[in-house]
């Protein structure tokens, strides 16, 4: 068997073609098949413990982070707002994006609703003494009620879903849901700069709740639509009008931008925000 430290090397060697990369790692060393087989890693100065069976934690041992581009083209956006940016972290699952952005941003506000996944995102963040990750234990969206849960039936704690038929996942009770804009009032939050939104399939509900937020604040959004969970989904009408949207390439690695076109797509991830926001992100990519 090949040592996985050697895998790793191979993970690295951004030189090769990431397909092949990939292949040659999940033809090794596939997530569903490491289960139990635990890692400390450093993650950007950060101490990261994590378990290979987690599809997330098995890419941030590997290849260095989970959605590599997503955090770069963040901390671009954090750059640009300036001193003082408050990020949003909606779905923010163990914690990868609140614990990257947190050397990024002024606050961190990290929503997840999943008890696996906040014990997980709460012992990371004690291990490493952050102090500006605010942990909300609810989900977001536009009702004030509680709903049914899908939780994952891996050990990907990402999938889970308030989205029935999601990811084969199984049904495990009511968590908490609250109306974005409300929560964010009660916060006393004076800017929201920043916010990532990833939640398999209620990116609709959340983004109908947030209105006043994205409003009065006008942030840089950057959320992945499930667009399977969707019959006829007009996504410009989620945001305020005359903001600017593009869609964010499916490289893992990077994050280049293009001109929105969701057609043909299940999975689609898009940057919206004011467009002298937006302007500012493609005339100073990196």
């Amino acid at each position: 068997m090949i040592p996985l430290v050697a895998l790793r090397w191979l993970a690295h060697r951004r030189w090769i073609h990431f397909g092949l990369r990939d292949r040659i790692l999940r033809s090794l060393a596939a997530p569903e098949k490491m289960s139990g087989h635990g890692f400390v890693t450093d993650f950007y100065g950060w101490r990261y413990t994590g378990d290979l069976g987690s599809f997330v934690d098995w890419t941030i041992y590997f290849y260095g982070a989970y959605e590599l581009g997503i955090l770069n083209l963040l901390a671009r956006a954090a750059e640009q707002a300036g001193p003082g940016v408050v990020f949003l972290d909606i779905g923010a699952n163990v914690g990868q994006h609140s614990l990257f952005m947190s050397r990024h941003v002024d606050q961190v506000h990290a929503f997840e609703p999943w008890p696996s996944a906040i014990v997980r995102l709460r012992s990371l963040l004690a291990d490493n003494g952050v102090a500006n990750i605010h942990v909300h234990e609810l989900a977001l969206g536009d009702t004030e009620c509680p709903l049914p849960f899908y939780a994952p039936a891996s050990a990907n704690l990402g999938t889970g879903s308030f989205c029935p038929n999601v990811n084969e996942n199984t049904a495990v009770g009511r968590l908490p849901v609250r109306v974005a804009d409300s929560v964010i009032k009660e916060l006393g939050l004076a800017r929201v700069d920043l916010i990532k939104i990833d939640t398999e399939g209620f990116e609709v509900r959340i983004l109908s709740g947030l209105k006043d937020t994205l409003a009065r604040h006008g942030p840089v959004v950057v959320v992945e639509f499930a667009l399977s969970q969707h019959e006829n989904l007009n996504i410009p009408t989620l945001f305020p009008e005359g903001w600017s949207i593009l869609t964010v390439g499916s490289h893992p690695e990077r994050a280049d931008l293009f001109a929105f076109d969701p057609a043909g797509q299940n999975m689609v991830t898009v940057i919206a925000g004011p467009s002298d926001k937006i302007k500012r992100l493609l005339c100073c990519g990196g």
